[in-house]
């Protein structure tokens, strides 16, 4: 990851929060270009040294799961083992709230039903059932819907699009 710095005060070429970030000759350049025509560089002396005009940007570190494994059988038959890989260390306190989110996913808790849906919104229920579609056939029922539609409610194609609603 490359280095960057948040300029705190204007200099004459350049306005207080201006980025640098450091280049591959070297120096922390800015951004922007500044009033000549070309970008500021500085060597990284003068900014990484410098609390009072340069701020480090500090990039938060996102940490992604990069392995899983299954250790069944490893240590004891009766033992149920899985484990897994991170791109950085968990810090500790981070545990109690994983451990709870494979539990959720696990056991399928949380999922937001419609019913939870209409609930939290205050929507009365309309019907007794609720049919879920894949996109594709959600797109088959649009088409139905267009072509009864276009064809008026004398079409057969309107009713059949009643009848299967």
């Amino acid at each position: 990851m490359t280095k960057r710095y948040k300029l705190l005060k204007d200099l004459p070429d350049y306005n207080a929060g201006e980025i640098f970030e450091y280049s591959e000759d070297g120096y922390y350049r800015a951004l922007t270009y500044c009033d000549d025509g070309v970008k500021g560089a500085w060597p990284p002396k003068y900014v990484e040294n410098n609390p009072t005009w340069f701020q480090e940007i500090k990039e938060p570190v996102r940490i992604e799961v990069t392995r899983i494994y299954d250790l069944n059988n490893v240590y004891q038959p009766q033992c149920v083992r899985t484990g897994f890989e991170t791109s950085a260390p968990i810090p500790g306190d981070k545990f109690p709230a994983i451990k709870q989110a494979i539990e959720k996913v696990l056991n399928e808790e949380g999922k937001t039903t419609m019913g939870d849906l209409r609930n939290h919104y205050g929507i009365p229920k309309l019907s007794t059932s609720m049919t879920m579609y894949t996109q594709e056939q959600l797109n088959e029922e649009i088409g139905k819907a267009f072509y009864a539609g276009r064809y008026g409610p004398k079409s057969k194609s309107f009713q059949d699009y009643l009848s299967s609603l």
